[in-house]
């Protein structure tokens, strides 16, 4: 926002002169560039005047005008349009992304409590322009339709301009429903760590319920409100590098800081241990002279080094930091998060976890939580799924068209409980099966085929539509927790790399998996849900699981062997899951022996454990090692 338009006197928004200046800009879009206009108008509100009052329509409309510019971004355009009508002009934005505006400010109006106890709504039209478009007065005309619509369907409701070629478009899933309530716990939480520090939110559900889309909105409020957004992400199997997954966000967020910055955080750090001085290269960290603190005390030296980093850091900025899939994080990283927030004072940093339901099964996670909550102030939001209302907006959303009708509706509600990802999945089985249909007179029906019973069948009625070649690339791949490398899928199958990537294309295309960059700079795939990776594991018998898995590790140990030595971790994992109960003895203990050397206690734990599992299972144990990782395991 930012027009140089007269302003409104009484809502503080440009004034409709704001038009002509985004006509101009609107007139010189690159080709191809789309936006989108929202035309709002206040329901009832000449009734509303003549009830209550001139003054308190006035006291309604500044509230209205006040959720407006809390929901759009610096980009977009906030108008007052004229009378209780106002406009939003979004550069270069398509109708998906308007359309989740338009959702998060319609719900914020419903849940807004306005003076005097006014009920207040409002109603919606949306259009985007079309690259036909010369003049954005085109698309608010557009606009100005749908809300004709949108009102004549019932008031406060949302509706899109559309032709034929809208409604038989791909669906679309770019929406945010019915979580305003829970943002604004996030947004209060993070108000509170800009005024009295630390503090932390845990945010659980069922898989697919959408627990790292409410806190991925709460991006545009970071923004708003001058704050960095990192984000970790955990999986069954962690990274390399001990407090990676914690570390890695801050130092991202530390190259992006001014060079004064960094030397401001530099200097209110002091002196550093080297490893200290080593996670945070960019800093320049003075190190510490003389002799180095015993063993013994060096790992809470180093927790108090890092502490400092992020007082300093936050000093400069303050964090969210997002904890995703807690409940796969490891000990040692929350052991380090968990002594940054008890220090953390007045740090400006707001934690965000979360974790599946019931995190209580989870006790690791769970007894950490338990410690976290007695030094910082712990808020717990518990997604449930949609009901039956806003599980219908999400469909009618997806769909693009209001006019559904109720037992379509109910049919897919009842199917998919609620849980948006499984609304997501049987909306794109129903569309591509040809079950959901719609004719040019919008009269949408199910077919007659059955509808899937259960998200596993519903996920296997999407992997039916796959060739077989691009199935069993992604059954190889599903072999792999977390994310798999072509090179994987490329060796397992015996067909070339180029082969396997263009096997990819129509899974990432359908939404079963999508594209991410490892630490180590390569393309790898990572599936969008378990529930996915887990039909595919079940296709292949348990005889075949184990040969893979050993066929995997001896691939992953003769490349170890060639000097790729952070696949360690792979070799000893794959042949912990095939039937070599020597060879899983023997990588596992190596792998521990690198994890203490890189001070990763709980790694090593963990691979010890195997250890003495696997030594135990391959009747050639060495009696005095296995004694040694008894004696390590105890005091571990």
């Amino acid at each position: 926002m930012g027009s140089d338009a007269p302003q409104d006197r009484l809502t503080g928004l440009p004034t409709r002169a704001a038009l002509d200046e985004l006509d101009r800009g609107f007139r010189r879009r690159p080709a191809g560039e789309p936006w989108s206009a929202l035309v709002i108008d206040v329901d009832d509100f000449k009734m509303i005047n003549d009830v209550f009052g001139h003054l308190a329509g006035d006291r309604i409309l500044q509230q209205v005008a006040y959720l407006l510019v809390r929901n759009v971004r610096q980009t977009d355009e906030a108008i007052r349009f004229g009378g209780d009508e106002f406009v939003v002009i979004l550069r270069g934005t398509g109708k998906l992304q308007a359309a989740n505006l338009a959702a998060r400010f319609l719900e914020d109006v419903q849940r807004e409590s306005f003076q005097g106890g006014v009920r207040v709504g409002v109603s919606l039209g949306l259009a985007e322009s079309a690259e036909e478009d010369r003049a954005l007065s085109s698309v608010l005309d557009k606009a100005d339709r749908a809300l004709y619509d949108s009102k004549a369907r019932g008031k406060g409701k949302i509706a899109f301009f559309q032709d034929r070629s809208d409604r038989e478009a791909d669906l679309s899933f770019d929406h945010f429903v019915n979580r305003q309530a829970e943002l604004k716990e996030l947004r209060t939480a993070l108000d509170e760590v800009l005024e009295k520090g630390c503090r932390a939110v845990l945010v659980t559900g069922e898989p697919g319920v959408g627990k790292t889309r409410l806190v991925t909105e709460l991006r545009h409020y970071c923004a708003f409100r001058g704050c960095a957004f990192a984000e970790a992400k955990y999986d069954e199997v962690g990274g390399a590098e001990p407090f990676g997954l914690v570390l890695e966000p801050f130092r991202a967020l530390v190259e992006t800081l001014p060079e004064a910055d960094r030397e401001a955080v530099a200097s209110s750090c002091g002196p550093v241990l080297p490893e200290t001085a080593g996670l945070f290269p960019s800093l320049g960290l003075v190190q510490r002279e003389g002799p180095l603190p015993p063993e013994w005390a060096r790992g809470r030296v180093f927790y108090g080094d890092v502490a400092a980093v992020m007082r300093a850091l936050t000093g400069r900025v303050p964090v969210t930091l997002l904890v995703d899939d807690l409940q796969w994080a490891h000990l040692q990283d929350l052991d380090l998060l968990g002594y940054i927030a008890r220090s953390a004072g007045p740090m400006r940093l707001l934690i965000v976890m979360t974790a599946r339901s019931p995190v209580e099964d989870y006790r690791e996670a769970w007894s950490w939580l338990g410690v976290l909550r007695r030094f910082v102030p712990l808020v717990r939001i518990d997604l449930r799924p949609l009901d039956e209302e806003h599980a219908a907006n999400m469909v009618m959303l997806a769909l693009r068209d209001p006019q559904m009708p109720q037992e379509v509706l109910e049919t897919i509600t009842r199917q998919s409980g609620g849980n948006p990802y499984y609304i997501r999945e049987l909306l794109k089985s129903l569309r591509r099966g040809g079950a959901l249909e719609g004719g040019a007179d919008r009269d949408y029906r199910l077919g007659s085929e059955k509808l899937p019973d259960g998200i596993a069948q519903l996920v296997r009625s999407r992997l039916d539509l796959l060739d077989p070649e691009s199935r069993e690339v992604l059954r190889m791949g599903a072999l792999m927790p977390g994310s798999f490398g072509i090179d994987t899928v490329s060796f397992l199958l015996g067909i070339p790399r180029l082969r396997a990537a263009r096997a990819l294309d129509e899974p990432l295309r359908m939404g079963l998996v999508h594209e991410e960059v490892s630490p180590s700079g390569e393309p790898v795939c990572r599936f969008n849900h378990d529930c996915v990776r887990s039909c595919l594991l079940e296709e292949l018998s348990a005889s075949s699981l184990k040969a893979l898995y050993s066929r995997l590790g001896r691939h992953y140990e003769w490349r170890w062997g060639k000097g790729e030595e952070n696949l360690l971790a792979q070799v000893a994992y794959c042949y912990c899951e095939s039937h070599e109960a020597e060879k899983a003895a023997e990588f596992a203990l190596l792998a521990a022996e690198e994890a203490k050397a890189r001070r990763a206690a709980f790694d090593q734990a963990a691979w010890l454990e195997r250890f003495v599992r696997f030594a135990g299972a391959s009747g050639k144990a060495d009696t005095e090692r296995l004694f040694e990782a008894w004696l390590e395991l105890g005091d571990l």
